[in-house]
């Protein structure tokens, strides 16, 4: 029986209680080294560099360790922890899921030179996708004066690939339209120039306008790291749209005097039709390729077969894309041998694609598509077997959103295969509370205001060093009457012993007690103890010499602390927690308890439970049955403010959702000054947010602080595609809803692909990241972007079809004529777009 109770206490041997319950499938061993190390002088000389020279040494002296259980010898797996090694594989795993934005990179400027058969625009293009990354940090920090930069910020490169890359789509296709535009103005450089940008910069503006009101939406976020992300993301959307309308539309122009009717890159042969000249390169008062285009249509050329080369080049790509993605996501290959096979397959997949011939004189394959198959769905009885499931889905993903509830349980970091993931496992789950543990402390403040123990007024919200000032208690307290001496002392003794219960009924112990009094950092058990030891001094301490003692007893404990030779438990270092004024006067204390949480792992309702535990003793002891007249203490403690970050978390996700929603119909509706059109691309705005909360219930995952983060931040991405869609409606020049559904698809149907395609092609490569936050951000910015585009093809684009506005319905574009004193002025009708 003792030996089953002082291994299990020992933290040794996770077991039952039971005395003939001796057998358990983990033991723990634990390894203590001291410090100073050779050549400093103590601890805290230089401890970075004592932490690392050990971090060395130990990740030297536990390799062997690590190939011992990759080899898993008889069955025995070693796990072990260190607190410097941790940090470093951290580092090294940050590193690799880093490195990772490579692959979405490459895969972004492949699509994008697939999309435009061009390397010279596909260059300049990336150029210009990650150039607002670096002038919005700039503009973050030097215009705006934000301090702050969260490691969230960072993942804004994935929402730049994804935005960049749709607004170079939405002006490259504007540019190919022109050709189809039938206005005269097109057959000259400067004419069609004009018409494009015009075109392109209207629908950019009013997407991106809308995307960075839905980032900035984030501000009314109480939590720095979300709102700075959200500041952040809506420069980086905003700095993208003026590079495009700007650098990429004067690259588009040098494209088009020098390469538009070459194939592949400037050396290779154009694939004129016979008969055609090359164009003269000056820039204005010149036929464009909308000329030659004509003179292709003229001679009736067909378009050329695809070579063989092309379709095996294609195969072999696409085996190898496939094949990277798996071993990168689901095999733990040699990291960088995995990202190069993926990359291979993206370029093989790149070349074979820019070997298909290029249609000359008439709408691409995928135009052809959306105007002709997908139209012919969406205007006619069959849009309902696409309307009704998604509507289904939609409904029913909405009930198992309302499921949702904040976690119960701790998030998880690596993936469950790591061995430090393994090791966090079998100390949260496998083993009981010890001594040897460190444990998470409540402290027990007195001497200030309680009710308002900080002053923040005046305070940047965004600079984390101005955390404001203490607001000390008026007037200040006396701590040397007698009552309150022995008030302080008879709190501490009692909170050590203080119990409650939790919300499943069990017993939940305030203070650890495992240790007894050394789990309790209580100044006046030092001070009554040296008080009367080395001074004779009675207790209570007479007031006249309260105050003088005690500072000579901060002193003392000081000069301990810092004298190399002695050691000083924590429950004695009471120097740190006693504030005095210049007159040596105390005016603030508190003391500090271990409590029963663990170190880390602790879930939201368990820090609850122990809190609300806390804050009950609080009101007891501070009640006038027990405390002194106008003395009245406060308790805090870090990890109450994750707790309170947690909640703040879930409840950020759904204000900022339907903030971030409110905000895009004002946008929305402004854009389109069609109040129908609006509501239409609110349900299906809503319809994605609901889709991907309930398939969050269906993952069996929870609100946590990944979660929550994750839709806080996303639902930005929700608004593009449908305002792209709904602003083509409304810009048609259709009389009927179809004929306005086909220009729609004809004219962003391509573009809003190409944006999906590139968005969720780079948000697949974080399914490969092992940090579960990035692995999680990767899954629901993928579900974000495909939902988006779902939804907005198989919803918005059907009930447009159905009961969408028409002529002036709902619609207050001409009291705004009427209020400007002009009338509105159509434009020529457009025809598809040609999208290469």
């Amino acid at each position: 029986g003792f030996l089953a109770e002082e291994f299990c206490f020992k933290h040794y041997v996770p077991c039952d209680d039971a005395e003939d319950n001796l057998q358990s499938h983990l033991t723990a061993s634990r390894v203590m080294f001291g410090f100073p190390l050779a050549g400093f002088k103590n601890m805290e000389d230089d401890f970075g560099a004592q932490t690392q020279k050990w971090a060395d040494w130990a990740s030297r002296f536990l390799r062997p360790l690590r190939d011992f259980t990759a080899t898993k010898h008889e069955g025995i797996d070693i796990l072990y922890w260190a607190a410097a090694l941790s940090f470093q594989e951290f580092m090294n795993i940050l590193l690799r899921d880093s490195l990772l934005a490579i692959g979405s990179i490459t895969f972004v400027f492949l699509y994008v030179q697939v999309h435009t058969r061009s390397w010279f625009l596909a260059s300049l293009g990336m150029i210009q996708v990650l150039m607002p990354f670096p002038i919005g940090y700039a503009l973050y920090k030097g215009a705006f004066q934000i301090k702050a930069f969260f490691d969230l910020s960072t993942l804004s490169l994935y929402i730049v690939l994804a935005i960049g890359a749709d607004d170079l789509f939405v002006f490259y296709d504007s540019w190919v339209l022109s050709q189809f535009s039938g206005a005269p103005e097109v057959v000259y450089l400067k004419g069609r120039f004009a018409w494009a940008w015009k075109r392109a910069s209207i629908a950019m503006l009013i997407t991106s306008f809308t995307t960075m009101a839905a980032f900035a939406a984030n501000l009314v976020s109480p939590l720095t790291e979300v709102s700075t992300f959200g500041v952040f993301s809506s420069v980086l959307v905003g700095v993208d749209y003026l590079l495009v309308i700007t650098f990429f539309a004067a690259s588009v122009v040098v494209y088009h005097r020098w390469w538009e009717l070459k194939s592949g890159c400037c050396c290779c042969q154009s694939d004129l039709p016979d008969g055609v000249k090359p164009l003269p390169k000056d820039f204005k008062d010149v036929p464009t390729i909308y000329s030659v285009h004509k003179a292709a249509q003229s001679n009736g050329q067909a378009t050329k077969p695809v070579p063989m080369a092309a379709k095996i080049l294609l195969g072999v790509g696409l085996f190898f894309y496939l094949a990277g993605f798996v071993l990168l996501v689901f095999t733990r290959l040699v990291f960088i041998i995995a990202l190069g096979v993926f990359v291979i397959g993206l370029v093989l997949l790149d070349v074979a694609v820019n070997l298909f011939p290029r249609a000359v004189g008439k709408t691409s394959r995928l135009t052809e598509f959306m105007t002709t198959t997908v139209a012919s769905v969406m205007t006619t009885w069959k849009r309902f077997f696409v309307l009704v499931p998604l509507l289904i889905f939609a409904i029913s993903m909405t009930a198992c959103a309302t499921q949702l509830t904040p976690t119960t349980r701790t998030d998880q970091f690596l993936p469950s295969w790591h061995p430090f993931q393994k090791f966090l496992d079998a100390v949260l789950n496998d083993f009981k509370m010890s001594d040897r543990q460190e444990s998470p402390q409540v402290h027990v403040v007195w001497g200030v205001n309680p009710q308002w123990p900080i002053d923040r007024r005046g305070t940047n919200r965004f600079d984390l060093e101005d955390r404001g000032v203490v607001n000390f208690a008026f007037p200040p307290i006396d701590f040397s009457r007698d009552d309150i001496q022995r008030y302080i002392l008879a709190f501490c003794d009692a909170a050590q012993d203080a119990v409650s219960v939790d919300r499943t009924g069990g017993t939940l112990q305030l203070t650890r007690n495992l240790l007894g009094p050394l789990d309790v950092n209580c100044f006046m058990r030092g001070f009554k103890d040296w008080a009367m030891a080395e001074r004779n001094q009675p207790f209570p301490v007479p007031q006249a010499d309260f105050n003088e003692l005690l500072y000579k007893y901060s002193l003392h404990i000081e000069a301990l602390r810092k004298d190399p030779r002695v050691y000083v438990p924590p429950h004695m270092l009471y120097d740190k927690n006693l504030f005095f004024n210049d007159d040596h006067e105390l005016v603030a204390a508190y003391a500090t308890f271990n409590t029963s949480l663990r170190v880390f792992g602790n879930s939201y309702n368990v820090l609850k439970d122990t809190h609300d535990a806390w804050e009950e003793f609080m009101t007891l002891w501070n009640g006038p049955e027990n405390a002194p007249t106008g003395f009245e203490g406060i308790q805090l403690s870090s990890d109450w403010v994750w707790m309170h970050t947690q909640s703040l978390y879930v409840q950020g996700a759904m204000i900022g959702a339907c903030t971030s929603a409110g905000l895009a119909f004002v946008v929305i509706l402004f854009a389109t000054q069609n109040l129908l059109i609006s509501l239409l691309a609110i349900v299906e705005i809503a319809a994605v947010v609901a889709s991907i909360m309930g398939l969050m219930w269906c993952f069996g995952w929870e609100l946590g602080v990944i979660e929550s983060m994750s839709l806080t931040v996303l639902v930005g991405l929700v608004v593009d595609y449908v305002v792209h869609l709904a602003h083509a409606y409304t810009d048609s020049e259709g009389e009927s809803r179809n004929d306005k559904v086909k220009d729609a698809l004809g004219s962003m149907g391509g573009t809003v692909l190409g944006g999906m395609m590139t968005s969720a092609g780079a948000s697949l490569l974080l399914f490969g990241t092992w940090l579960q936050f990035f692995y999680k951000f990767g899954v629901f910015m993928f579900l974000t972007i495909f939902l988006s585009y779902v939804y907005a093809m198989g919803l918005f684009i059907p009930m447009c079809s159905w009961f969408g506005p028409t002529g002036n319905f709902m619609s207050f574009k001409p009291l705004v004529w009427k209020v400007l004193g002009r009338r509105g002025k159509r434009q020529p009708k457009v025809q598809p777009a040609a999208v290469e």
